[in-house]
């Protein structure tokens, strides 16, 4: 295993020079971890964070203050070391983040003696490391974020219009401030900004050359305030191309998005990226937005086969047929064949109200906004209220959960 930096005395770590309120100490000698959790935790201004190897710091022990201990014990060699729970002695009231490989029942019950708040396995995500030291530090319990990802199967599917009816359909649930987070990650034309009259133009040549710069205080920058209560992302680039955008910026922007918000909802654009099947791996929830009509059920079957390959969680995929027609004479492939299509557990209709959602565009606004309670719309908010719930509304009473999922059948191909 590779040596992180070079060593250095206890007493003669060096004093943070910035404001921030909190000092992590990351003891490892594993210098990828070291890199990736400084990176991860640098993006938080009150974070400061102190490296200290192994071997240092079972010899000398914490005699300094510090806020949050993270101890990366790899395969479980420190761990043998009876210079360990010494070591833990020395900062007994300080909380500690156990990270390491995956390790015996015999070892991991010397984890438990350390008592950790938490205990993460390699590799760690940054999202997770960010949630774990938040949950840490707080007095209370922090809230763990949601993330739920909507992609269109096909263009047209109206995926970012059902994104931004959700969002306002969150905030006036939630009833307070900086709780639900909009990211719409198609930066070049910026689609949630446009339909909701909020364009901001950003260059983004900075952040794609060295993604490390994004953090809380560049998002501060980059979001926008949205009278319906929620924070979006929404920037477009004019000259950005499709190749040029990282899994690494992308990766960092939601990173600080989901580490900031409780709940979050990412809009992903229809074409090909390089970076979407890594976002779509690590949301709590995909919701496939796809059409009733043949090519845009085939695309979605297509998309949502790909991802049970790459080991999404049935449960965790949701399908809305949108814009469905309605009454006893309309059109299009049958409801009993759209759910055998799909081996997915959970498959849900939203009715096309084409008017409400032409005035919505043209207003600037969000369907929600405009008719809470248009059929379309109690078909999304039940969708949420699965997805969220338990949820309180403004008045405080919780919301009682709509099961709107229809029954799953065979799979069944589509006609060609």
């Amino acid at each position: 295993m590779r040596r992180g930096r070079a060593p250095f005395m206890t007493s003669r770590l060096p004093v943070p020079t910035n404001n921030a309120r909190h000092t992590l100490v990351l003891v490892s000698d594993d210098a990828t971890f070291v890199e990736g959790a400084r990176s991860s935790l640098s993006a938080v201004p009150d974070y400061a964070v102190i490296h200290m190897p192994v071997a240092e710091a079972l010899r000398n022990g914490c005699t300094f203050d510090l806020s949050l201990l993270i101890l990366d014990l790899g395969t479980g060699d420190p761990l043998r070391q009876d210079a360990l729970l010494g070591f833990r002695r020395s900062v007994p009231n300080v909380p500690l983040l156990a990270v390491s490989d995956a390790l015996p029942p015999d070892l991991m019950r010397r984890v438990v003696q350390l008592n950790p708040a938490d205990w993460l396995q390699q590799p760690v995500p940054g999202r997770a490391l960010l949630e774990s030291v938040r949950k840490a530090l707080s007095e209370g319990r922090a809230q763990t974020s949601e993330v739920v990802a909507f992609v269109s199967a096909s263009g047209g599917a109206g995926a970012t219009s059902l994104s931004v009816a959700a969002a306002t359909a969150l905030a006036a649930a939630a009833g307070e401030p900086d709780a639900v987070f909009l990211a719409d990650l198609d930066f070049a034309s910026g689609a949630c900004g446009l339909y909701l009259d909020h364009e901001k133009d950003f260059d983004l040549t900075d952040l794609i050359r060295d993604p490390a710069r994004v953090d809380l205080e560049l998002l501060s920058l980059i979001k926008t305030d949205h009278d319906a209560g929620y924070d979006m992302l929404s920037v477009r680039d004019r000259e950005v191309q499709v190749s040029d955008v990282s899994e690494a910026l992308v990766g960092r922007l939601l990173d600080m998005v989901a580490y900031r918000y409780g709940q979050v909802l990412i809009d992903i654009p229809t074409y090909p990226t390089r970076w979407a099947d890594g976002v779509l791996a690590h949301a709590d929830h995909v919701v496939l937005v796809c059409e009733r009509t043949v090519p845009s059920l085939k695309r979605a079957c297509e998309r949502a086969r790909r991802l049970r390959e790459r080991g999404r969680a049935p449960e965790r995929l949701h399908v809305l047929v949108n814009k469905s027609p309605t009454g006893l004479l309309s059109t299009g492939v049958p409801t009993k064949d759209v759910i055998q299509l799909f081996d997915v557990e959970d498959v849900r209709f939203v009715p096309y109200e084409r008017s409400l959602f032409q005035e919505a565009l043209n207003r600037g606004e969000a369907a929600y906004s405009i008719n809470a309670k248009a059929a379309s719309m109690r078909r999304l908010t039940g969708l949420l209220d699965d997805l969220f719930a338990p949820r309180a509304n403004p008045s405080g009473k919780t919301r009682d959960r709509r099961v709107l999922a229809l029954p799953v059948g065979g799979q069944k191909a589509l006609p060609s």
